[in-house]
């Protein structure tokens, strides 16, 4: 019998370090008074390679049996599988010629390494709204240090609970584990789905019990460990170490350290991007908007979580609508403000909707926005909420009237840096500013064109004789754009007591014209 084999009577190799025996209960988790305990949440994304695919909205029905497959050398393997692929017997590891055998209702995909990279990177901008330490690994996981965020989501059943709710709408099915170290809580997700190591004294036995195979060892470390009996993590843990790294090599080992918190296991941290690029496959074409609403959800549920993770909001949407024959349909939806509320961005969209009419099938919808940008209102102010909800309200209405009657038919007006009174405003979007002139009294109803008046003995005359006021106010300009005009302004009352804005030319004939209601 070899020296190093299992049953070898040599002293164990990893020997606990003097860990607390007692675990730690979920619920004291998020109680403690000292700094944050830290804690890693791994979610398996097991049918990620289908689910770019077969997620919602998709319209495969649920008995469709569908699978992914890849290239290995010269074959081409199963690789991922449905429900109902299972149930004849379509399971990964198996060869294409296989699985056509088994049934003629499969439907196939080819793996889309890109895709399932992109969808990864968007569920770490999703993931930002629990965390700030996000790890997006190769292996189909997410790494989420949460031991920071119990207090805030009150404890660990809570935020789970909020997790497995968001990814369900998000149609994605996972698995999950918690531990104390990064690498045997993407471990116990891929093999013991809802383990919970909260405490060292845990560890080792959670860890021993996962296979070698998940270990992702090369070919034939893995071959020469099950040749020497070693089929579970536990095995290989009562093998001494120099006849493991002599069989095998020193990273074996240098992983199962890390498993085991023996050793640093640094992670980088995704940083999410400052925009948002989103789109969605439909399998078969969609030829009704109403077919749209579940996919403009799912986009703009993905959308707010990243504005949420970057505290940040957008000042535009971009749809993009593609059709296979014909020019994609782009439509922009521009907001007043920056905005990241996501039953206000669905119900523009809705308004959009309900006013398109498709030229052709759908078959992908995409969401683009430019730039992130800063939210309105001010943290120290006491009364900035109210300010802010009372400014949403106002921006909401204004932008659905923007989305169903168009954005040229709701405008604002502003004050321009001009003289002539005619000219002295501009339209510009609604709640936008210019500049603040400082002008006598105006009258707040300026007619569109000066109307003139009768006059009486060298007096205007409007419903009797009108009562001038002792001052005036001389506008004279314009002579640089040849619309040259000469005019004293008067404040004048008429017998029924009604002020008016008269005012009476430079030039002769020196008429009298209405110019305006105060």
């Amino acid at each position: 019998m070899p020296r190093d084999r299992i049953e070898s009577a040599q002293p164990l190799a990893y020997t606990a370090p003097n860990y607390a025996t007692k675990a730690t209960p979920a619920a004291d988790l998020c109680a403690r008074t000292d700094p944050s305990p830290t804690l890693w949440l791994a979610i398996y994304f097991s049918d990620l390679p289908l689910a770019v695919f077969t997620r919602k909205p998709t319209r495969i029905e649920p008995d469709q049996p569908c699978a992914v497959c890849q290239e290995d050398g010269t074959n081409a393997l199963i690789v991922c599988s449905n429900a109902a692929a299972l149930r004849h017997n379509i399971v990964p590891g198996i060869s294409l010629r296989a699985a056509h055998s088994l049934t003629t209702s499969l439907q196939l995909f080819y793996r889309n390494a890109v895709a399932e990279h992109a969808a990864l990177e968007r569920l770490a901008v999703w993931a930002g709204r629990y965390t700030s330490k996000v790890v997006v690994t190769e292996t189909q996981t997410l790494l989420l240090e949460i031991g920071g965020s119990l207090r805030l989501f009150h404890g660990v059943d809570s935020l789970l609970k909020s997790i497995d709710s968001e990814l369900t709408v998000l149609g994605y099915k996972h698995r999950r584990a918690l531990s104390i170290t990064p690498s045997s809580a993407g471990l116990l997700a891929r093999t013991q789905s809802g383990a919970q190591v909260l405490d060292a004294a845990q560890l080792t036995s959670a860890v021993g019990a996962a296979p070698i195979d998940a270990l992702n060892l090369d070919k034939r470390y893995t071959k020469l460990l099950h040749g020497i009996g070693a089929h579970y993590l536990r095995d290989l843990l009562r093998l001494p170490r120099e006849g493991l790294a002599r069989r095998t090599a020193p990273h074996i080992l240098h992983t199962l350290d890390q498993l085991l918190g023996h050793r640093p296991d640094p992670q980088h941290f995704y940083s999410p991007p400052r925009t948002y690029k989103g789109q969605l496959e439909f399998s078969d074409p969609i030829d009704n908007t109403d077919r749209l609403s579940p996919a403009i959800q799912h986009l703009i549920m993905e959308l707010t979580a990243a504005l949420r993770t970057a505290c940040s909001g957008v000042d535009s949407l971009t749809w993009t609508l593609r059709h296979y024959a014909l020019p994609d349909t782009v439509m922009v939806l521009p907001l007043l403000a920056p905005n990241r509320d996501d039953r206000h961005l669905q119900e523009l969209m809705q308004e959009r909707l309900e006013r398109l009419i498709l030229p052709a099938p759908v078959d992908a919808i995409a969401l683009t926005t430019g730039l992130f940008q800063p939210l309105p209102g001010n943290a120290m102010d006491a009364f900035a909420d109210i300010a802010l909800q009372e400014y949403t309200r106002q921006t909401a209405l204004l932008e659905r009237l923007q989305t169903r009657l168009d954005s040229s038919s709701v405008t604002g007006m502003r004050l321009h840096d001009e003289h002539r009174p005619e000219k002295a405003w501009q339209y510009c979007t609604p709640g936008g500013t210019g500049p603040t002139l400082q002008y006598d009294a105006r009258p707040l109803w300026l007619l569109s064109s000066a109307r003139p008046l009768s006059t009486r003995d060298g007096q205007p005359y409007l419903h009797g004789r009108l009562t001038l006021s002792t001052e005036c106010e001389r506008i004279e300009t314009g002579w640089w754009d040849r619309n040259r005009i000469g005019r004293d302004y008067f404040s004048a009352i008429t017998v029924n007591g009604v002020r008016l804005w008269i005012y009476r030319e430079l030039k002769p004939p020196r008429r009298w014209f209405l110019h305006g209601y105060f």
